[in-house]
């Protein structure tokens, strides 16, 4: 399974009258209920709060849904293509506004990486959907991976995902430890049914995808780009978000837009509990295995444990594309300061996406409520 994720290879959309920048879209009001801290950072820098810790915008219904249990064998690799996953919706149609990942143990608790389990990647699409333009395809909906993000199209404009009724989602798990156990994939979804009034106004999304493809593990600094394989933009629009998705030894991910540089998607290392520790090396750890384990150059390994991304830095209402505007990613690595993980001695392939959601204009509506960004 994982030979149809690694090789993305993609580009994606650009503006031509209004440009985007890195410090686009200024936010006026940082003390908002809703976004207390992370709308006062920089474009690129930006983590959005957990779903958890924040109320629904616009007054939106919210749930996490679980998927499985499915059993992961100790020290294996399991892979999964889920058809006809359960929907948000409750047999009627919506919006969906919000989405994050995680997973969960049979007793409902959190898996995290420090217990030596990792979520490699989760790919939902749906054949009812042909709006995207990813290497996968036009009916991908969202990604994720391990760094588990929250993914939120309505921070200042009236968006999010137009959700079909029939949802695919391709998954893979990674084990580190010395018995089997169940594994769930937990999505909270954050949605507003069309038949409410709330929903009056938002429209549907459409999804650019980039990819640098899966770069070769090298020791030290190093950046790679698809300049060569750009995206073009179908439809002008606002840019809603914009979101970096590396393997560890990964720094950023560069969004250029018609060769201008657009937005800056950083990596965040352990920012949030679970993920490793912030001081102590990763070759001082000590856990179950070294099945899964971390190196910073091809003969050396460590037990796992150490720096893992934990968050993405996100650009949100970061300007406009026009239609043909052109798209592409640049991705920088830096194996000294991160190692990179390997599972069952195979060096993990290194990643550089960067996945763009655009409102186009001719269904654009902008929030004057709860939800502006500025």
């Amino acid at each position: 399974m994982r030979s149809l994720i690694l090789p993305f290879v993609a580009t994606l959309c650009s503006t031509a009258s209004a440009r985007p920048s890195l410090n686009a879209d200024p936010v006026s009001n940082p003390a908002q209920v809703v976004r207390p801290d992370w709308s006062s950072a920089p474009q690129g820098d930006r983590v959005l709060p957990r779903l958890e810790t924040t109320a629904p915008l616009d007054g939106a219904k919210r749930k996490e849904v679980l998927y499985g249990p499915w059993n992961l064998k100790a020290g294996k690799t399991l892979s999964k293509f889920e058809m006809s996953a359960k929907s948000p919706c409750e047999e009627q149609d919506c919006i969906v506004t919000a989405m994050q990942y995680t997973s969960r143990y049979d007793n409902g608790t959190e898996i995290l990486t420090s217990d030596g389990i990792w979520m490699h990647h989760c790919v939902m699409s749906s054949y009812d959907r042909m709006t995207s333009m990813t290497p996968l395809g036009p009916q991908i909906l969202w990604a994720g991976g391990n760094e588990r993000p929250t993914l939120r199209l309505n921070t200042r404009y009236k968006y999010g995902i137009d959700w079909p009724s029939n949802v695919n989602f391709l998954l893979e798990y990674m084990s580190a430890v010395k018995q089997d156990v169940n594994v769930s994939l937990a999505v909270t979804y954050e949605y507003i049914p069309k038949s409410s009034p709330e929903a009056e106004n938002y429209r549907d999304s459409y999804l650019m995808w980039n990819s640098v493809g899966t770069p070769r593990y090298q020791n030290g600094s190093y950046a790679q780009d698809n300049k060569n394989l750009q995206y073009t933009v179908p439809e002008s629009g606002v840019l809603l978000q914009a979101m970096g998705h590396m393997h560890d030894g990964g720094t950023r991910v560069e969004l250029y837009i018609n060769d201008k540089l657009a937005c800056s998607s950083k990596m965040f290392y352990n920012r949030r509990p679970g993920y490793g520790s912030l001081t102590v090396p990763a070759s001082s750890h000590s856990h179950a295995t070294t099945t899964l384990a971390r190196r910073d150059d091809p003969s050396h390994h460590d037990p796992f444990g150490g720096k893992h991304i934990s968050d993405p830095g996100q650009c949100t209402s970061f300007g406009r594309v026009e239609k043909g505007d052109k798209m592409y990613a640049k991705a920088y690595y830096n194996t000294k300061e991160y190692n990179v993980m390997n599972h069952g001695g195979s060096v993990e392939a290194q990643m550089g996406i960067i996945r763009v959601f655009i409102g186009p204009d001719s269904t654009s509506s902008e929030i004057s409520s709860e939800g502006d960004d500025e």
